[in-house]
């Protein structure tokens, strides 16, 4: 998952959520959902608003690095959400990017206390104001990794299920296709398991297959001797395939 937040400059705003938003993807252990900003008439190359760098590394968010971009085509057909600080921005997008309008929302709307149209531009303003800034935009965005992340468990775990209903896949193959490491594959497979169980159907070892001598065994010689191929005894193996079956 890919989410892109859009304020007007760039230098503000979307990276400080873009820094908060990672560091709470970082203390959460998620890899898989990535994160960038950009600007609707962005200060290309600028860095990020002393003040913003100051309330960022209050936080121990480093926001150095950040550099302004502007918002274009290529940003918005990678991104899953878009969350933008305004009504200006959302119709920006709305004219400019008409395509992208459907994943695109305000990010104010999040806001615990449900009263938020806009989050307010700090830029040229003290220190105190971007402290308040970076607030609003910390409630914001829990909410919306607290609801994001909960519609990205489900929606991998049907996907996992659905690939292996339809066929059997080496558990590398099937992290690289979902993005996942494999230890959140495996995370995420024990969920399937529990589920699939409700309807009568198992998560079941197929074959696997020999790196050293080629040979393909199947789930009776697996369970016999895990982990090592019953014709040669190494242990480089690929696999196991693995499948989602009733009974």
């Amino acid at each position: 998952m890919q989410i892109l937040f859009v304020c007007t400059g760039n230098i503000c705003r979307s990276p400080m959520a873009e820094g908060l938003m990672k560091k709470m993807l970082s203390e959460k252990g998620l890899q898989s959902v990535r994160v960038a900003s950009a600007g609707t008439h962005a200060l290309e190359g600028h860095p990020a608003s002393g003040n913003a760098v100051a309330v960022m590394a209050s936080q121990a968010v480093d926001i150095t690095g950040h550099r302004g971009r502007q918002l274009d085509n290529r940003m918005l057909a990678t991104s899953d959400l878009v969350l933008v600080m305004e009504p200006l921005h959302l119709e920006f997008i709305r004219y400019e990017f008409t395509n992208a309008i459907a994943k695109t929302d305000l990010l104010a709307r999040f806001h615990p206390s449900g009263r938020l149209s806009r989050i307010e531009d700090p830029y040229g303003g003290p220190l105190p104001e971007y402290q308040a800034c970076a607030r609003i935009l910390a409630g914001c965005i829990k909410q919306v990794l607290d609801m994001e992340v909960a519609v990205a468990k489900l929606t991998i775990r049907q996907q996992i299920a659905n690939l292996l209903t339809s066929k059997a896949m080496d558990l590398a193959e099937l992290a690289a296709f979902l993005d996942l490491t494999e230890k959140d594959l495996a995370h995420h497979l024990e969920h399937v398991k529990r589920t699939a169980s409700r309807s009568g159907r198992k998560i079941k070892v197929v074959a696997a297959r020999c790196r050293n001598c080629d040979f393909v065994f199947s789930k009776t010689n697996w369970l016999k001797r895990p982990g090592r191929c019953p014709r040669c005894r190494q242990s480089r193996i690929d696999g196991p395939w693995i499948s989602l079956k009733q009974g």
